[in-house]
């Protein structure tokens, strides 16, 4: 079972890849929660089984994971928490045991290009405004076979890519669109393909906490997670996709009905 904190993104986003390397499931956790995700834990965890912090004591407390602890032994509970979310990151990939896979690089200080490509099905590489020295380093330990930046400069910058370049000798392909909607759009085009899309994901595109720990859910059901909003030129990204990029005849919502409404999930599924 892998837990990240629920009320910042990039511990539960880059840990999603974790989750679907060691058949688990995402659980999003704050203080007001603790006893409740405990209590799934141990209703849930088989035995032998390993539990895993995602982030250090300032997101995930120490009191929860002494917690654990005390049920399951040390072994058992492992924190992967860095100085920051970027040691965090590298850390979460090197347990997730990459080597030869496609990456992801997403901006880190952002949720959107991250909560889009989470879906994927790849590791996520979050980054700032350039490749930190640790960061190369893992690259180059690395062969990947495809390098992919989720988004615009503004979000990963062309220094960046070709940092990347240098890193590993790929050309990493760039996925974006004019904002975060058409960006989920351009993720899902580039790795799901029509005939197998059967069921679409949607989640608010301008807040982060319902999609956190959709990526586990969309991986299970093969599905692209695609940003969208009730505002009709947003909602009108999402049902081109639909229409003409898929053969969806299913939809899931992240979220109550406040955020995304039936009205406007029926919109976009309308054929």
């Amino acid at each position: 079972i892998v837990v990240a904190c629920g009320t910042d993104f990039p511990d539960a986003l880059s840990g999603g890849y974790l989750a679907y390397v060691k058949n688990a499931p995402l659980l999003l956790v704050d203080n007001s929660s603790e006893a409740t995700i405990t209590q799934y834990i141990k209703d849930n965890l088989k035995a032998g089984g390993k539990v895993y912090i995602l982030g250090g004591t300032g997101v995930v407390s120490t009191k929860f994971e002494n917690g654990l602890v005390a049920l399951y032994t040390g072994n058992n509970v492992i924190r992967l928490g860095g100085s920051n979310r970027y040691d965090t990151n590298l850390r979460i990939l090197k347990e997730a045991g990459i080597s030869s896979e496609e990456i992801l690089v997403c901006c880190g200080s952002d949720f959107a290009d991250s909560l889009s490509a989470s879906a994927a099905k790849r590791p996520i590489l979050l980054v700032d405004s350039s490749l930190r020295a640790d960061q190369k380093t893992f690259l180059q330990g690395l062969t990947p076979g495809k390098l992919y930046i989720i988004g615009g400069t503004g979000a990963v910058s062309d220094s960046i890519k070709s940092q990347l370049k240098s890193a590993t000798g790929l050309e990493a392909k760039r996925l974006s669109g004019i904002n975060r909607y058409q960006t989920s759009v351009a993720v899902a085009k580039e790795f799901f393909s029509k005939d197998s899309t059967k069921t679409v994901v949607f989640a608010l595109g301008s807040n982060f906490p319902d999609g956190l720990s959709g990526s586990v859910l969309a991986i299970e059901n093969g599905a692209p997670l695609i940003l969208t909003d009730n505002a009709a030129s947003l909602r009108s990204i999402a049902k081109d996709y639909v229409s003409n990029y898929t053969s969806a005849g299913d939809s899931i919502t992240l979220g109550g009905p406040t955020l995304i409404t039936p009205e406007t999930v029926k919109y976009i599924m309308s054929r």
